[in-house]
């Protein structure tokens, strides 16, 4: 078993790391026993295969090389195995701290303080926050850097004797805690709520919802702008404070569905800041800003915050916000929603653009079956409603979030080419598959319910060649109707008649 966890992390390894590996246990700091060095380059002899079948790879074969004719022991075999994960670990971990060079010199000032080299720790803690600071985009990394130089700042303050400045890095260390402890907890509210939402989980009541419920938002706000207006310092980080609006718009605007000037001002905050922040808390800010638009389709106004959150959508691809990382895959189950939100508005030019942007970098896994779906719905925008359903044909569904809107065009596609059995039919099939799901969340499953009860109705209509008409109740049910899936698509089929 042992072997086999060991194996399973040196099979990540490519050959130069392997080789560093090898150097880390030959030297005598980290391993004084030579045989569990022996048993490494015996192992790594079966690099990268390391097949258990092969004989060689045997506990009484790999004894054998190392001690040559000494009778086979399983406990010495095991603690020179376990003596091996042990330093697998340890580098691990090292190659892990290596990489960080801030984490490496905070250790190094930390330990020159309790050498009580106070100045030379000095000197170095004002070089490391100076080049923390040139580099000072606001994210989690970044403040707790921040958080840890100021009690160090503390701690050698303390211990060296100097007193006044203490009292300004405790100010600024409370600053540091409260900007980064409230930010989390905003993520975490929001985390909560999305989850909730996604996979119909309900929320239950707990100690952080109370808190977070019962902290006057508005008036720290008010606080905030007001001595920003009157030009009055309140901080030593002035820079944390003023983002920090966004925030307590977000925890005000998100408590409150029907609030709409929180939430402006809030959107308004994120676009004049956003060269403040890292990249990935500009996507997170961006997500929360698509929570609130969400939210409040349902409460205030679907069509207004569908197109306020298509602009969102637009300025986060503007900042290139849907892959954070060089080597991330842009996730499908955006994909979608952002493509289709721009399709449903009219945006088929904008559309093109990011599936030119973006088809690339979703995984190749899907790649295929997300862009032939995509060219399928701009070829329907386009009315070329043969080459959409062409298109639409070879998508594979490999990918289950795929399945409700390649199921939906279908529809589409059967009623704009008069296939009318085959759309009722579908409505069918579709129905089943959405009510015998698990996998779907129940209010996805009503809001897709609600699509067929419409479209089974203009469907009719169309079917009976004029002989049926839409009722008015209907129409001003589709109308009302918020959070419907391609509700201008059925709304245009309505007015037909």
């Amino acid at each position: 078993m042992l072997l086999k966890k060991l194996i399973e992390i040196l099979k990540t390894f490519d050959k130069a790391e392997l080789k560093k590996f090898r150097r880390f246990i030959s030297s005598d700091y980290f391993n004084t026993n030579e045989s569990v060095s022996k048993l490494f380059k015996l192992i790594a002899a079966f690099y990268p295969a390391f097949d258990f079948h092969d004989s060689k790879m045997s506990p009484e074969a790999m004894f054998r090389k190392i001690y040559g004719t000494r009778k086979y022991e399983e406990k010495t075999y095991r603690y020179l195995l376990s003596s091996l994960y042990s330093l697998l670990e340890k580098y691990l971990a090292i190659s892990m701290f290596e990489r960080n060079e801030v984490e490496i010199r905070k250790y190094v000032i930390d330990d020159m303080t309790e050498r009580r080299l106070f100045g030379l720790a000095g000197k170095n803690l004002l070089a490391l926050e100076s080049s923390l600071d040139k580099d000072n985009l606001i994210g989690g990394e970044y403040i707790y850097n921040k958080e840890d130089i100021t009690l160090i700042w503390h701690q050698l303050y303390f211990l060296s004797n100097i007193q006044e400045p203490i009292i300004e890095k405790r100010y600024e260390q409370g600053e540091l805690q409260l900007f980064s402890s409230f930010v989390e907890l905003s993520h975490i509210y929001q985390i909560l709520h999305q989850v909730s939402h996604t996979y119909n989980l309900p929320l239950k009541d707990n100690i952080v919802f109370e808190y977070l419920k019962n902290i006057d938002y508005r008036k720290i706000l008010e606080y905030i702008e007001g001595n920003e207006d009157g030009g009055i310092k309140i901080a030593q980080n002035e820079r944390l404070i003023k983002v920090l609006k966004i925030y307590l718009c977000f925890m005000i605007t998100v408590l409150d569905d029907t609030d709409e000037d929180y939430f402006n001002k809030m959107n308004d905050y994120v676009g004049r800041y956003s060269e403040l922040f890292g990249k990935n808390e500009l996507q997170n800010l961006h997500l929360m800003l698509a929570t609130c638009c969400n939210r409040k389709r349902t409460s205030l106004n679907d069509e207004k915050y569908q197109r306020i959150n298509f602009e969102i959508i637009k300025r986060a691809a503007s900042l290139d916000l849907y892959t954070s990382y060089t080597a991330q895959y842009m996730d499908v189950n955006n994909f979608i929603i952002i493509f289709q939100t721009a399709l449903q508005l009219n945006e088929s030019g904008w559309a093109a653009e990011f599936l030119r942007k973006y088809g690339e970098q979703i995984s190749p896994e899907y790649s295929e079956d997300m862009i032939g779906y995509s060219f399928a719905e701009l070829f329907f925008s386009k009315k070329q409603f043969e080459r959409s359903l062409a298109s639409l044909s070879k998508v594979k569904l490999k990918l289950f979030r795929l399945k409700l809107p390649v199921k939906v065009l279908m529809l589409k596609l059967y009623y704009e080419l008069n296939y009318i059995e085959e759309a009722y039919s579908l409505v069918d099939s579709f129905s089943h598959f959405l009510t015998s799901n698990k996998k779907i969340r129940k209010n996805e499953v009503n809001n897709y319910l609600r699509f067929l009860n419409f479209y089974r109705e203009i469907l009719k209509v169309k079917a009976s060649g004029g002989g049926l008409r839409l009722n008015n109740e209907t129409k001003d049910e589709l109308v009302n109707s918020s959070l419907l899936p391609h509700k201008a698509w059925l709304t245009d089929k309505a007015d037909e008649f």
